[in-house]
């Protein structure tokens, strides 16, 4: 069973965990330091992204019985001078254990999205899944107001999960690193969640993983916005994205967490 304890998080033996970035792109590294900062990295959990448009590299392999849902194989090596996009980062970044890192392509259509629930489905049932860790870096995931809309690929695949038997808890980190929402609009998000929220407790621990692979990536990306948070003295940070807010560094170095209730 999933317990918190004074907002730490432990898995029983019994348990499988997947912990799952819903957004693609940089979610990936967020839910790696965020697994390495809880101790959750034993064979009893599992890494995934979620992604959208691209049509995934054929080396990665579709799970059994899915259209929508693949595991990668042992990861290639890092070449040099390579922009990071998914699912390339996901095929080069390195493994936490032994496991395979998945990958859900999520796409707008109703039908595909339908296709997409019974795939997730399927792929906690074969490597016996029963907690989703989800993750979402800059919480466009709750707002209503954020760029990526309602169509946003993190919503659409947080919804697709509501409608499964599995325990959900969201993690939202770094909360405006996105540049998707001002810092008005979040707390008027939080707020419209708040039944939900078990707790905030600080990336801290995440910024060795975030500064490490964050040089992967292009410095403005969420994951090393948030590793810069923890640096700085400054009060707030611009950010150079999307809406480019002025969020609180507070609020950057936070992550809301919130058990999520299943339609």
């Amino acid at each position: 069973m999933f317990q918190s304890t004074n907002h730490t998080f432990t898995v029983s033996p019994e348990s499988t965990v997947l912990i799952l970035g819903l957004g693609g792109g940089t979610d990936i590294i967020s839910s790696i330091a965020l697994g390495k900062m809880l101790n959750l990295t034993g064979p009893n959990v599992y890494f995934g992204n979620t992604k959208s448009g691209r049509t995934p590299t054929k080396r990665l392999m579709p799970i059994l019985n899915t259209q929508f849902a693949y595991q990668i194989p042992e990861p290639l090596p890092r070449p040099n001078g390579k922009r990071w996009r998914s699912p390339i980062l996901e095929e080069c970044i390195p493994r936490v254990n032994e496991n395979p890192y998945l990958l859900f392509k999520c796409l707008k259509d109703e039908t595909d999205l339908h296709q997409l629930g019974l795939d997730v489905q399927e792929t906690l049932s074969s490597f016996n899944i029963t907690h989703i860790l989800a993750v979402d870096t800059g919480g466009d995931v709750l707002s209503e107001t954020s760029t990526s809309g309602p169509m946003g690929r993190d919503r659409r695949m947080l919804e697709v999960l509501k409608q499964l038997d599995v325990s959900i808890t969201l993690f939202i980190v770094g909360p405006g690193s996105d540049g998707e929402s001002t810092e008005t609009e979040l707390q008027r998000a939080f707020a419209a969640h708040e039944e939900q929220y078990l707790g905030t407790i600080s990336s801290a621990g995440m910024r060795p993983t975030l500064e490490e692979l964050g040089e992967w990536v292009g410095k403005d990306r969420t994951v090393n916005i948030i590793a810069r948070a923890h640096s700085t003295t400054m009060d707030t940070q611009r950010i150079k994205r999307n809406k480019k807010p002025l969020i609180s560094t507070s609020i950057l170095r936070d992550i809301w967490v919130f058990q999520i209730s299943s339609n």
